[in-house]
């Protein structure tokens, strides 16, 4: 079935015989995650040039991108006043008025552009004091005819137009077969091959818009094939669930940890508790999902369910993304466990090797009930005794494979995700067909909503001394980016800058810096050292978003609030006002500033329903906005989007359900980003 395509597609790059594709380009692709045939037509492009008419200089708009052609008529090099930043700058003329064109950190363009040369240049139209301006204009060729031009995302080492004429060149050669029934490709006037070619080089503007709107035949056709794999997917594991032993755990033994802890659990959590005590108890293999907003009590849950199987002599693993969160959970453990006589430990890499191995041993002998850690606990030489729990915390930041590898160390163990992103359900249920869902919407009494205040890039120093006089109580501060490095060019503050700017204000020795270019260990040690008391404030990008728990944090500064998703501002927003404290969230953005913009992060000021702010970003940006796709591991799509697809997908997900087994669709299953 398809046999030709599916070989084509999974072509090693190297060995596709395009012209100009050889091993060392085939070496960046791969470094770039494109190692086959299917990876690269199905690299589309992340948006288009219309460089189908030139744009009047005087009726150029700024805030607007532009095609401009004229003649170079003067250029130079200068450099910034504050941070002596060199820069080339050229004006251009087309016989109806001059633009600035502005290229930071480029002076050698000086020797490119000469005077009285033709130019044809298109970017966005900037204003500053004295006047509008092209910001890093891409040069095109002057004399090429008008057309729409791919633009893709860059990949270190190779142009743009060669990357073009390789998918091109791959599409043409792509057999004429389709890989899901007819049924669902019939649907569409485009063939798959034709659609490929029409996202990679639209013939005009009119079909870039359809493309945007998501409107095009192209995009809908090969949104069909991605969401049929999806369901196949789903159909496939929703019918792997197997009956095991039944638990067998007294309700005084249930009722002696309830009767331990230090606070009464919300209606919420305790239902969740029931649910999962019944399933265990009936023999039915628990395959959950909780969810929650940051700091609702999801941890909890685990612990009870950790407790449960630890009672009955097997072993519970908890598996963390960061050594942060596994010390702190192991701390955790240890304190709600040990009263129990069930024994807990850590397994992180960050132990000495002594330690690591002598956890090891108790664990393979079933000394050690609770496991902690990273991802050492699904290494080869890991063995368990009876592991019959695994619990997955910020489980989107793992690959099913690795989920996989932890649950095969055990028979048929149960397996319990938890998630701080908040999904509306109808949307979970479509995600996690395969789960059992639970959601946890009441918070625990006493914890304070965070005041959330929107604040402007020049009342910054507003903002700073409000922080000082938290710290002078005890307090700390997170300061969050969204970019590594900066330049002038850019409104948005770096992380780099940020902290230089910050140790002014707050000491040298009391600002750290955390981002996700900076080695893993490092990073924890600098949320190490803020818990510690060590440091005041920690200037990160959205690393921190990841199950940080530091109780006296009470202050969180988002700096450039614009350019993030609402679900991931109250995702951060939640990593402050942990225990009893009021938290307070800044969100600053720079001017100017849209009014629609103002008004999306005003959502932030008045609600605080981690579920309410999904459905509105979902509704205004759909999935990829909510989950931050581009900075986490959640489950991507390449084109599709379950939420604004999602009458699409019951319509496919009803012709799957009603199709018979077909092994052969598993293989296109797997290749998909969300099966990764």
């Amino acid at each position: 079935m398809n046999d030709a395509l599916w070989a084509f597609e999974n072509t090693l790059l190297e060995d596709a015989k395009v012209t100009g594709l050889g091993r060392k380009s085939a070496e960046k692709l791969r470094a770039a995650g494109l190692e086959r045939v299917r990876d690269l037509i199905w690299h589309l492009p992340r948006t288009y040039l219309d460089l189908t008419a030139a744009t009047p200089i005087p009726q150029a708009v700024v805030g607007q991108k532009a095609l401009i052609r004229g003649r170079v008529i003067h250029t130079a090099v200068h450099r910034t006043s504050k941070r002596r930043i060199p820069f080339f700058e050229m004006l251009v003329d087309d016989g109806l008025g001059t633009i600035r064109c502005i290229y930071f950190n480029q002076p050698y363009l000086v020797r490119n552009f000469l005077k009285g040369a033709e130019v044809a240049l298109y970017g966005k139209v900037d204003f500053d004091r004295t006047g509008r301006y092209l910001s890093n204009p891409k040069s095109v060729p002057f004399t090429e005819s008008p057309r729409v031009q791919p633009v893709y995302r860059q990949i270190a080492g190779l142009k743009t137009d060669r990357l073009a004429q390789w998918i091109l060149s791959l599409i043409t050669s792509m057999p004429d077969e389709d890989p899901v029934p007819h049924e669902i490709g019939s649907a569409f006037p485009v063939s798959r091959k034709d659609a490929f070619r029409l996202l990679h080089l639209p013939e005009s503007m009119d079909q870039v818009r359809e493309i945007a709107s998501r409107q095009s035949p192209a995009i809908r056709r090969l949104i069909s094939e991605e969401l049929f794999f999806f369901a196949w997917g789903l159909k496939r594991r929703s019918r792997g669930r197997k009956r095991v032993a039944a638990l067998s755990v007294a309700k005084a033994t249930k009722d002696a940890f309830l009767g331990t802890l230090p606070f009464t659990p919300t209606e919420d959590q305790c239902n969740v508790m029931r649910s999962i005590a019944t399933e265990m108890e009936q023999g039915r293999r628990v395959f959950s999902l909780v969810q929650g907003d940051v700091g609702c009590g999801k941890t909890l849950i685990a612990w009870f369910a950790a407790y449960l199987v630890a009672m009955a002599g097997g072993q519970a693993a908890i598996l963390c993304p960061t050594s942060v969160l596994a010390s702190q959970h192991a701390k955790d453990a240890c304190s709600v466990l040990a009263r129990f006589n069930v024994r807990s430990c850590l397994m992180t890499s960050r132990l000495s090797s002594d330690e690591q191995e002598a956890n090891r041993q108790a664990i393979a002998k079933g000394a050690i009930q609770v496991i902690v850690g990273t991802h050492r606990l699904f290494q080869d030489d890991m063995v368990y005794r009876d592991l019959r729990l695994v619990v997955v915390d910020e489980q989107h930041r793992f690959g099913v494979k690795q989920r996989s590898k932890l649950l095969r160390k055990g028979k048929n163990a149960h397996y319990l995700g938890l998630s701080a992103t908040p999904i509306p359900r109808s949307l979970a249920l479509t995600l996690y067909a395969d789960y059992d869902v639970h959601q946890i919407m009441e918070m625990p009494k006493g914890r304070l909503p965070v005041k959330t205040i929107l604040k402007k890039s020049t009342n910054r120093d507003q903002v700073v001394r409000f922080a000082k006089t938290r710290i002078a109580h005890g307090e700390a501060v997170f300061w969050v980016v969204p970019l590594v490095e900066g330049d002038e060019e850019n409104a948005t503050r770096s992380a780099v800058d940020v902290s230089q700017t910050l140790a002014q204000s707050f000491g040298s020795g009391r600002v750290g810096l955390a981002h996700g270019q900076m080695e893993r260990g490092l990073v924890e040690d600098v949320m190490q050292r803020l818990q510690a008391g060590e440091l005041d404030v920690v200037v990160a990008t959205t690393v921190i978003e990841v199950g940080v728990d530091v109780g006296h944090a009470t202050v969180m500064v988002i700096d450039g609030a614009d350019r993030f998703g609402l679900s991931q501002l109250h995702q951060l927003r939640g990593r402050v006002g942990r225990r009893d404290r009021q938290g307070t969230c800044f969100l600053i953005v720079d001017v100017p500033v849209a009014q629609e913009t103002l008004e999306r992060l005003r959502v932030m000021e008045r609600i605080q329903d981690g579920f309410a702010i999904a459905e509105y970003d979902l509704a205004q940006r759909g999935f990829g906005a909510l989950m931050g796709t581009t900075q986490s591991g959640f489950m991507s799509f390449r084109v599709a989007d379950p939420w604004l697809d999602r009458q699409l997908f019951l319509t496919i997900k009803a012709v799957v359900d009603r199709l018979a087994p077909v092994p052969e669709y598993q293989r296109w299953v797997d290749g998909f980003p969300f099966a990764q």
